[in-house]
């Protein structure tokens, strides 16, 4: 965004050194007043006055069409409609317009979708009825009237004094097209279908009042998770991704059955249903070719049920592999038990199961010899024809 709207504009960035330095963004929050240095703050709240700085602080020319932009990326619109519980009237509420969409969670939540449909139609009372003239219990339905490309979803976990636990179900790819302004009315044509792919999942462990975020972002590569916690990052698999809790054994050791990184905030981005098809059969694709791969890696090291090596016949053997198979041991005069002239052939296996201190591995005589040690005396070497030509 910065690099699209401000780097060629010569007034101020909206925040300064956005895109050089994120920790000029922590210190301008600070002078802001709704964060204090070294204290435990919501990642949430912190997310929101970010993109409410982007927003307002867009300098000319171009301060209108980034804020339309801007909207059309994180601006998600609510539209609400009370029903009165005892006349059937309904009223329609004024749009809400949020950056975020927040989802209450309970303990009889099973996926993302029970915590969707309980925040989008809700029981309320005390509200007023026209036609009653009177306060009355009502139901809120709640539907999406304008949605964003970048959907950023959290989860109401941190309330004061408490913590909820309970570890949310949540999918890679969200469909919220039912919930929709006028999905359910026969007299609109249909929406378009409205779905989103997750890119992001930020997670908390700890309780209200202190505790540690992690980041965990889809990466440029298909297939390609990594978590990142301060300036530490480890990868992840797909499962990992879109697990709850998050458990990181590297940048932060959870152990095993260790209690992991509660899923807070979930990022998700716009996609059709062409973009979809495309990187499903993508992803389909990069797993095919890492199957190929492992079957490959399996062929060319066959291995018995034992777990050691086997090698072909001799009449299977072709000449390039006779050239580079290993197992010939040269063995320099010791004793006059034999002459440097002579070869004879051993098992890797026998070399490293070998109680003889005069052994010793490829590596270390390969050392050796880059040190110019040229007299060995007893020893015992596994190297190939092409080795040989070399040294």
């Amino acid at each position: 965004m910065v690099e699209e709207y401000w780097d060629e504009c010569p007034t101020e960035t909206p925040i300064e050194a956005a895109h050089n330095d994120a920790g000029s963004i922590a210190w301008q929050a600070f002078e802001s007043g709704m964060f204090q240095p070294l204290a435990q703050e919501d990642a949430r709240l912190f997310y929101t006055w970010i993109l409410d700085q982007f927003f307002e602080n867009a300098q000319e020319p171009r301060a209108n069409s980034w804020q339309a932009e801007h909207k059309s990326l994180f601006q998600i619109d609510l539209q609400a409609t009370d029903t009165c519980t005892t006349c059937n009237h309904p009223t329609n509420r004024a749009i809400q317009h949020e950056n975020i969409l927040n989802l209450g969670m309970l303990d009889s939540h099973k996926n993302i979708y029970d915590a969707v449909m309980d925040t989008m139609d809700q029981f309320v009372e005390d509200v007023y009825c026209a036609k009653c003239e009177r306060n009355q219990i009502m139901i809120r339905s709640t539907s999406i009237a304008a949605a964003p490309k970048i959907l950023s979803v959290w989860f109401n976990i941190l309330l004061p004094g408490q913590k909820t636990t309970h570890a949310l179900a949540y999918p890679e790819y969200l469909d919220l097209t039912a919930w929709q302004t006028g999905a359910e009315s026969e007299d609109t044509a249909q929406p378009v279908p409205l779905r989103y792919r997750l890119n992001a999942v930020i997670s908390h462990i700890g309780d209200d009042e202190a505790g540690h975020y992690i980041a965990t972002v889809r990466g440029r590569g298909k297939g390609t998770f990594l978590a990142i916690s301060d300036e530490d990052g480890e990868m992840f698999s797909r499962d990992e991704f879109l697990a709850n809790p998050q458990v990181p054994f590297l940048i932060w050791n959870c152990g095993e059955g260790g209690e992991g990184f509660q899923v807070y905030g979930l990022m998700y981005e716009r996609v059709d249903e062409e973009e979809e098809v495309e990187e499903a059969e993508e992803e389909e694709e990069m797993v095919a070719s890492e199957a190929q791969e492992t079957v490959g890696a399996a062929d060319e090291e066959p291995m018995t049920n034992s777990g050691e090596e086997v090698m072909p016949e001799e009449d299977e053997i072709t000449s390039d592999e006779k050239e580079n198979a290993p197992a010939v041991a040269e063995m320099t005069p010791v004793d006059g038990e034999m002459s440097s002239s002579e070869e004879t052939t051993i098992s890797s296996d026998e070399i490293l199961s070998s109680d003889d201190e005069d052994t010793i591995l490829i590596e270390e005589v390969i050392t050796a010899h880059e040190e110019g040690e040229e007299n060995w005396e007893g020893e015992a070497v596994i190297v190939s024809v092409e080795e040989q030509e070399e040294w």
